[in-house]
């Protein structure tokens, strides 16, 4: 009789502690979903700071401009840049 009380015991305690552990995976799954959707998003926020239009813009509002033809210069090993 003590035997099947504990085995009864026993299998409501491993139960008991899947059931928390399902609990704990189903929240580390909607956590690790909704990182990656914050992912996402910087990744596309990173994209349109990084777009060509977006960086002109702010190199104009520098007071920057746009270099002419720029030739190179080759000796040897080395290589220059001139205007």
């Amino acid at each position: 009789m003590a035997v099947v009380i504990t085995s009864a015991a026993a299998c409501l305690i491993v139960n008991n502690q899947l059931s928390i552990n399902g609990f704990a995976l189903k929240d580390l799954k909607s956590q690790a979903n909704q990182l990656s959707s914050a992912n996402s998003d910087l990744q596309v926020q990173l994209t349109s700071l990084d777009s060509y239009n977006n960086l002109s813009g702010r190199v104009a509002k520098l007071g920057l401009v746009a270099d002419g033809a720029v030739q190179y210069l080759s000796v040897g090993e080395q290589t220059v840049a001139r205007q």
